[in-house]
């Protein structure tokens, strides 16, 4: 069983992101699946979730973490 949390994208590399969690200042490291990572068009860089965007994202007993959504609604995938 996973717990919903809510958080600041803190910075980004590739597939995971660092997020600081709403209340804290302790950073988690979160996987950001397929269809919100970054793409690329030929040289336009498409950015679905930047450095401090608000995402909800559900972590695990066993450490993993995954993105869920940005909380501003918005879906780019």
């Amino acid at each position: 069983m996973g717990i919903l949390d809510k958080g600041i994208v803190a910075s980004k590399n590739k597939n995971i992101a660092r997020i600081i969690p709403d209340g804290t200042e302790k950073s988690v490291s979160v996987i950001i699946p397929s269809n919100l990572r970054d793409s690329r068009d030929g040289d336009s860089l498409t950015e679905k979730i930047k450095v401090g965007d608000s995402v909800l994202y559900v972590s695990f007993t066993d450490g993993d973490a995954v993105i869920i959504c940005r909380m501003d609604g918005e879906y780019n995938g």
